[in-house]
């Protein structure tokens, strides 16, 4: 069942049709319902499960789903040993069904957000170092603990957010694509620290970063756009 949902998933893919992917939620739905709880392929069949719903959920934007997907992924996350192959993807599953409540929602829980924090965490540690993955699943990192700063008012969130996005900075090749993101969300982080503190220093250098982008990038890409908006 879980192959041939995969086989459905793959023909949404090519055509954007989405009875594809509603055909492939329902078989991973039924597939999870008749997997006895100790097989050696329900993990698997969960976290496909996951993915799938995250998708469905993005197409149709019925948030009503998103506890089921939560849960689905948790449980996929719960099932494997941390050495496991496949807890790299039941990672990445469930953090992008937590990105979901943060990109919908105004207010997420503490709890939820703590966990999408702790998530990304054990991505970044998992990830190869120096390596392009390594440097986006940081910076995703620090978006959500600037997220977790700007509801809660801790500075040092704040503070971890700068250095990690530094680093990224600091370490990324600079002909990768993902260097200029890196710099227009690390201007916007010092940008928030000015407000805050009122250190000229940072002012100075999210004026700096932005001026770079501005310099260096074309015109239609995001860390571009987001530039010429910081220094308006």
């Amino acid at each position: 069942l879980t192959n041939l949902a995969m086989f459905f998933l793959r023909k949404y893919e090519a055509s954007g049709d989405p009875h594809y992917l509603d055909e492939a939620l329902q078989i991973l739905r039924d597939a999870a319902n008749i997997c006895p709880p100790k097989h050696v392929r329900r993990q698997r069949v969960l976290y496909v499960l996951g993915n799938c719903s995250h998708r469905h959920i993005q197409r149709s934007g019925d948030l009503r789903e998103l506890e089921e997907a939560l849960q689905t992924a948790r449980l996929a996350l719960q099932l494997g040993l941390p050495s496991s192959p496949s807890r790299g993807y039941c990672l990445a599953t469930l953090s992008h069904i937590l990105d979901l409540y943060v990109v919908h929602f105004s207010s997420v829980p503490d709890a939820q957000l703590d966990e999408l924090i702790e998530l990304r965490r054990e991505i970044v540690r998992a990830s190869p170092p120096l390596h392009h993955a390594h440097f986006m699943v940081t910076s995703n990192l620090a978006i959500a603990i600037k997220l977790r700063f700007l509801w809660s008012g801790r500075i040092g969130d704040l503070e971890e957010a700068i250095e990690l996005l530094r680093q990224v900075i600091h370490e990324i090749s600079h002909d990768d694509p993902g260097r200029w993101t890196c710099m227009a969300n690390l201007a916007e982080c010092l940008g928030i620290r000015f407000k805050e503190l009122v250190q000229l220093e940072d002012l100075d250098e999210a004026l700096r970063l932005h001026r770079d982008i501005i310099r260096n990038r074309p015109s239609k890409e995001s860390g571009y756009v987001l530039s010429v908006v910081g220094i308006v």
